[in-house]
């Protein structure tokens, strides 16, 4: 142990890890195929054991009617976005977005899926609006973003008066004034 002390990078990932990895696929697919929603079976989840396929099954069922998603489609998912902070590129792993249009102009939802039951504070979601919007080459007020925790449901959106502003997050940049 005292030679290679990183052994637990190699272990293989704890069930809930697979679960969530799982869910994220299938929601991927479902999303991608062209808004129509499948089944497990037709997305091709074989893999799962049959609680397990249950459990995501669930979950899935927790999302399917979200309020937050009513009026808007499915654009894209799992989509790596760049943004550049204090000198470095950060990466953003944003896990869905969708689309709506109002008034002839796009509004964006990005959603960030937790298979997790623990909340955490939504300071990464500041991060994917500034990311997609810049991407998009729109305002941030047109890019909404939340969590939503699907083994209930629940949903923490991030409200325009949290978004942490690009300045705010280079004053916290550890490595500010190294790059």
């Amino acid at each position: 142990d005292t030679l290679f002390p990183y052994t637990t990078l190699f272990r293989s990932p704890s069930k809930a890890a697979r679960l969530g990895t799982a869910f994220h696929e299938e929601m991927s697919q479902r999303l991608n195929s062209e808004g129509t929603l499948l089944s497990l079976a037709e997305a091709g989840s074989d893999r799962l054991s049959p609680a397990d396929r249950k459990q995501v099954n669930d979950w899935l069922d927790n999302v399917a009617e979200l309020e937050i998603l009513q009026g808007y489609s499915p654009y894209a998912t799992e989509i790596d976005q760049e943004i550049r902070l204090a000198g470095f590129n950060v990466r953003c792993r944003i896990d869905a977005v969708f689309k709506a249009v109002e008034k002839g102009r796009a509004q964006w939802l990005i959603v960030d899926w937790k298979t997790g039951g623990q909340r955490v504070r939504v300071d990464q979601l500041s991060l994917y609006v500034h990311a997609w919007a810049a991407s998009q080459n729109v305002d941030i007020s047109q890019v909404r973003a939340a969590y939503v925790y699907v083994q209930d449901g629940h949903v923490d959106e991030l409200r325009p008066r949290q978004i942490i502003g690009l300045d705010v997050f280079k004053e916290r940049c550890p490595l500010q004034g190294h790059g």
